[in-house]
């Protein structure tokens, strides 16, 4: 639109989860070469085996018993100084030994790689310790996730009612004795009718829809742990979730149903990194892959330290890139993930913006804060009679520089909130400052 053309394109540093800090390091020659290395045997290694290399199948299970009490939440991911298998400071025994095991398994392909780049020779054999390496992660990540069996309902074309049963992964964001959280595609649950987690003796546990996102297409879903047996319990881990501040070329693994079915496993590599996404109420990094998209294709990506670091999503590619798979970084979806989890409304202003930075402010003679791209019919923005072009500079006493703190800010309030928005507008002849009484709604 006209108004965008006013401006100059500007990416940012990767926008994170509200109060969370991360300092990038350039990386070294060293570094670069280890990964474009990586990159190259995980191609080579993987690409070379039969299509049936890249499912792997194996039941693991959970369950849910509904506790509210608690309020779940992440703490921030590790600075890219430390090595991010590192765990936080509040973590289990069982998350102490997880991460050192992924930690011990990074390490093995590091040493290869930094051993061979010193002889300047890289053979088969190097190629097969770091498959089986990579294997062992997967094997490893694969406890974090549950198998789901999906009962779906149709009418034919003589209108006769008709079932189909679907498989799905779910991956397990939050244990406890009692339950599990698993992470599924909303995809899943198109005209679903029962939705059942198949754990790894056989034993099926109803999943229960506890919440869902429409923008990144989430669904949060709870399994009781009551009809589980101990044993098999056990073995479920949490997914560690990761940042999502990772550059081009470095080795990824898309994990669910990256290939359109379950259980399916691709080894690839980051391509292309698109930041600054503009879409309703928030600014994503968008991960494409070097991995081609398949129709039905839903899962995660993680990193060779077993963290989830991307969601994948199909819904909101660059023109060209259509048929590469792509990913939302979790760094920017981690307060939705939360909200979800903890069965918490998302509120809804009902805007697209972007920055004004400090060089287009004095170019423009505008202010610095979030020029409005979009304002969407029948939203709180547009009842509250915000337009294209205005330029939010504050929400009630904070100050708004730029859609991060525009989307954190929007975050501290619930729906139903009533909230006075400061908007500058330009006139004919001057800009004006003016207020905008705003209540949000639900997303």
């Amino acid at each position: 639109m006209a108004e965008e053309k006013d401006f100059q394109e500007k990416q940012q540093e990767d926008t994170p989860f509200i109060r969370e800090k991360i300092v990038k390091r350039p990386p070294s020659g060293r570094e670069i070469a280890r990964r474009i290395c990586v990159g190259v045997l995980l191609a080579a290694v993987f690409g070379a085996a039969a299509g049936g290399a890249f499912a792997f199948f194996l039941n693991l299970g959970g369950g849910m018993e509904p506790e509210t009490s608690t309020e779940i939440v992440w703490t921030d991911p590790v600075e890219p100084e430390t090595t991010q298998a590192e765990s936080s400071a509040q973590v289990s025994e069982t998350e102490v030994q997880t991460s050192t095991e992924e930690e011990d398994l990074n390490s093995q392909i590091s040493q290869i790689i930094e051993s061979r780049l010193a002889q300047e020779t890289l053979g088969v054999q190097d190629g097969l310790q770091i498959q089986s390496a990579v294997q062992k992660l997967v094997t490893q990540v694969e406890k974090s996730s549950v198998d789901l069996l999906v009962t779906m309902q149709g009418k034919d074309w003589f209108d006769q009612t008709y079932e189909n049963k679907r498989d799905a992964v779910g991956f397990i964001v939050h244990k406890t004795d009692q339950e599990i959280l698993l992470l599924a595609s909303r995809k899943i649950l198109e005209n679903y009718v029962s939705l059942d987690a198949v754990f790894s003796d056989g034993t099926e546990v109803e999943a229960v829809l506890a919440a869902q996102d429409t923008l990144t297409g989430m669904a949060i879903l709870s399994v009781s742990l009551n009809e589980v047996a101990p044993e098999i319990s056990a073995r479920l881990t949490e997914l560690p979730l990761g940042s999502s501040a990772v550059q081009p070329g470095t080795p990824v693994i898309a994990l669910g149903s990256p290939l359109g079915v379950s259980r399916s496993v691709g080894y690839t590599y980051i391509s292309y990194i698109k930041k600054n996404k503009r879409l309703t109420d928030s600014s994503w990094t968008m991960i494409y892959t070097g991995m081609q998209t398949v129709a039905g294709s839903s899962g995660i990506l993680i990193n060779l330290n077993g963290e989830l670091i991307g969601w994948l999503c199909d819904s909101y590619k660059e023109s060209g890139m259509e048929n590469l798979t792509a990913a939302v970084g979790i760094t920017d979806i981690r307060y939705i993930l939360q909200a979800l989890c903890n069965q918490k409304p998302i509120p809804y202003l009902g805007i697209v913006g972007r920055d004004v930075t400090e060089e287009i402010s004095e170019q423009q003679g505008i202010p610095v804060g979030v020029y409005l791209t979009t304002v969407e019919e029948n939203s709180p923005a547009y009842a509250g009679n915000l337009q294209n072009g205005d330029v939010i500079v504050a929400i009630g006493n904070t100050p708004i520089e730029n859609m991060k703190q525009l989307i954190g800010e929007l975050n501290e309030l619930s729906p139903g909130d009533k909230v006075v928005i400061t908007a500058v507008r330009s006139g004919r002849d001057e800009n004006r400052e003016l207020q905008f009484p705003v209540t949000l709604m639900t997303r």
